[in-house]
């Protein structure tokens, strides 16, 4: 019975662990606290976020240096992928329809982010009109005031978006 009872106390050890994670994510008071808690991810001093459930992809690693710094401006990033040039292009033969046929597979690249208006220190429609300003920058705007802390999270409303190739 002793042993039984180890086994549930590692158990419930190696369960309380592997969710350590959300601590920060969960009792963070400020957005400093969450740029710090995405910082520890991004540096992989934890294995999840709230937005991702596992380590960082490898193709990912190279874009963190650039994240890690954008969190030094008040961007919370959470999600991105770098652009894949010809030399990562693949081709697979498809056997679409009644033609087989190669297609060529490219990847984009895009970020996502979350900033406060306030961290852009009153220029947060500059900023915008610059990223749209870029015509292979898909910029999409969402704009939310308030607090989830109490459980209840209105949809933030789109105030803009533009009409380009790449997601942000």
């Amino acid at each position: 019975m002793g042993a039984f009872s180890s086994k549930i106390t590692k158990a419930r050890t190696k369960h309380f662990d592997k969710d350590a994670w959300t601590g920060p994510w969960r009792f963070a008071e400020n957005w400093s606290d969450l740029l710090d808690a995405n910082r520890a991810f991004l540096r992989g001093e934890t294995n999840r976020s709230p937005y991702y459930r596992s380590n960082i992809s490898p193709e990912t690693q190279s874009l963190v240096p650039g994240l890690l710094e954008l969190h030094e401006f008040g961007f919370l990033t959470y999600s991105s992928q770098p652009f894949r040039d010809d030399e990562d292009v693949k081709f697979s033969r498809c056997e679409c329809g009644q033609r087989a046929a190669y297609e060529q597979i490219k990847q984009r690249a895009f970020l996502s982010f979350l900033v406060p208006a306030s961290a852009l220190g009153g220029h947060a429609q500059r900023f915008r009109a610059e990223l749209e300003s870029e015509h292979e920058i898909h910029v999409a705007t969402l704009e939310y005031a308030g607090s989830c802390k109490e459980g209840t999270c209105p949809i933030p409303s789109i105030i803009g978006q533009s009409n380009a190739d790449v997601g942000l």
